[in-house]
Formats: C-alpha cells, sequence, structure tokens
C-alpha cells in the first residue's frame, strides 16, 4: 500500500488496544511513521450543569467558579494523557516505529 504516515485517534473505549495494535502492526509493515492522536472531551458541552454545579446544586449559575475549575480538570486531563500517549509511544518505538502523539483540547 505504501503508507508513510498513519494516523491513529484513541481513546479509552475497549476497542482502543485492538486499534492501536492494528496501527502498530500496519504501521510496522509499511515500514511508516506513526502519528497516536487523543481529543479530550468538554463535559460541559454535554452536560451543562456539570459546569455550574447545578447538577449537585452546590454552586448558581454563573458565579465565576466554572473557569478556574475548568482549566484545573484541562491541566489535570493533559497530564494524564500525555503519560498514556507516552507509553504508546514507548510501545511503537521498542518496535523502531518513529512515532509521535498529539493531544487536541476543547476550544473553551
Amino acid at each position: 500500500m505504501n503508507f508513510k504516515r498513519i494516523l491513529v485517534a484513541i481513546n479509552h473505549s475497549p476497542l482502543t488496544s485492538i486499534v492501536f495494535d492494528r496501527a502498530l502492526n500496519l504501521a510496522q509493515q509499511e515500514q511508516a511513521n506513526l502519528m497516536i492522536l487523543h481529543c479530550l472531551v468538554d463535559f460541559t458541552a454535554i452536560d451543562p450543569g456539570f459546569e455550574s454545579g447545578g447538577t449537585f446544586g452546590l454552586y448558581p449559575i454563573n458565579t465565576g467558579f466554572s473557569q478556574p475549575f475548568r482549566d484545573e480538570t484541562l491541566q489535570l486531563e493533559i497530564e494524564q494523557a500525555k503519560a498514556w500517549l507516552q507509553e504508546c509511544c514507548h510501545q511503537a518505538t521498542a518496535r523502531n516505529i518513529p512515532t509521535e502523539y498529539q493531544i487536541s483540547t476543547p476550544f473553551w
């Protein structure tokens, strides 16, 4: 097939290990570079009550609490994602596959 670069998007779903293994095998077979992508999720877009604490009845909407909480949560998620993706890169480089990763963050 002559692939030079392969992009694999992974998350924490049950299929991630299967998808990642297939990407590793294909990259090795094709002698291609591998790019691993992980997208973080903005939970406030899914549940607006999450942002304000309204789901739990703790904070009224628009108190200014939400932005610092979002920033702190995002930084924690980025750190966790980096550690996980670095482990994935180690797996690939152990198989002599040139690999890099990218974390996509929500537009807050």
